[in-house]
């Protein structure tokens, strides 16, 4: 068996199939309407109470006005400022749902990003996976094939993935994990 040789077509395709995977698998696992940040009833439907630490944090976020600091909130800890990291909230993509949330959807709704997290580290997971995946030859092409895939498999559907994504949502990125492999086994494009 050949380890890690490749083509840029055959890893672009692989790339590919794995994010569409991950898309899959957690609409699968989730559903659609948690991707709405609409949606935050299925936060309350949790098995520990840890998971709902982030909701709260996010929601004194979203209502602390930006002028009393970026990266605070003030009602936590009246009448301090507190931290947002101190919160458990996924601090860029909170910043970025906070920026994006209020021009897209109207002030006063409840909403929640959490569930946009989830799905954008399934498919980062998928694609990075199918990335290092891609490298994979064996003699015969049938059972490369099968291998990569059964690799894929495995990445996606990893179970302490699928227990983050219910209990701690920011330890859920194991995508940077895969992505700092595929910069390792990828280190000599690089180059080029």
């Amino acid at each position: 068996m050949k380890i890690f040789e490749k083509s840029i077509s055959e890893t672009k395709m692989w790339t590919i199939l794995g994010a569409l995977s991950g898309g899959v698998f957690f609409i699968v696992l989730c559903g659609t309407s948690v991707i709405n940040p609409l949606e935050y009833e299925w936060i309350f439907n949790r098995s520990e109470i840890d998971a709902l630490i982030p909701f709260f944090g996010w929601l004194f976020y979203e209502q602390t006005p930006w002028e009393i600091s970026f990266f605070s909130t003030y009602d936590t800890t009246y009448p301090y400022e507190c931290s947002i990291v101190f919160q458990d909230i996924i601090v860029p993509a909170a910043v970025l749902c906070r920026l994006l949330f209020a021009r897209l959807i109207p002030s006063g709704c409840v909403t929640q990003y959490l569930g946009i997290w989830g799905m954008l580290c399934y498919i980062l997971q998928g694609m990075f996976a199918g990335a290092a995946v891609a490298g994979v030859m064996c003699e015969n092409r049938i059972v490369g094939i099968w291998l990569r895939l059964a690799g894929l498999a495995l990445f996606i559907t990893s179970p302490p993935m699928i227990q983050r994504l219910f209990d701690h949502n920011s330890l859920t990125a194991h995508w940077l994990i895969l992505a700092g492999i595929c910069l390792f086994l990828y280190r000599n494009s690089f180059k080029r």
